[in-house]
């Protein structure tokens, strides 16, 4: 059985709380049974590439950071103030970081580093960032061709 929305243990997860999301992209996601960041941070990748207008840029950010909100909840607006948006920024932090972190946020160190360690062990997260750094050395291509024909 499933808990109530008003059960106080139920950490609500509204997709609003992914950058860059608007209501329309909100009312097109639903449209395809994502509902929430916890249903975001679960989706495979390519039926949204096919299903959505969305870039796989767009999408491979989106997913990210809703995979930060899994983890961290309302937590995760400590972390953009320290320049962490989307899951795989935690994989840098240092173990003065971590110990750092949750003196100046409302985070705490063991979900840091349990956040951490599934960022390394996370096949899909790996994938993502895989297909990102493809995308990002096929634009600066495009980009440094666009500057060579001027």
């Amino acid at each position: 059985m499933l808990a109530p929305e008003n059960d106080p243990s139920v950490r609500r997860m509204p997709l609003e709380m992914i950058e860059g999301i608007e209501t329309h992209d909100i009312l097109r996601l639903e449209e395809l049974g994502i509902d929430t960041c916890y249903d975001l941070g679960n989706a495979d990748f390519i039926p949204l590439i096919l299903k959505t207008p969305y870039s796989a840029r767009q999408l491979i950010d989106w997913i990210l950071q809703a995979k930060l909100c899994m983890c961290f909840g309302e937590a995760v607006k400590d972390l953009r103030q320290h320049g962490i948006r989307t899951i795989i920024e935690l994989e840098p932090l240092t173990a003065e970081d971590i110990e750092e972190l949750p003196l100046q946020t409302s985070v705490t160190k063991i979900a840091l580093e349990r956040a951490q360690k599934s960022v390394k062990d996370d096949a899909e997260i790996k994938r993502l960032r895989e297909v990102g750094q493809l995308l990002g050395r096929f634009w600066q291509g495009e980009e440094e061709s666009a500057r060579s024909q001027r």
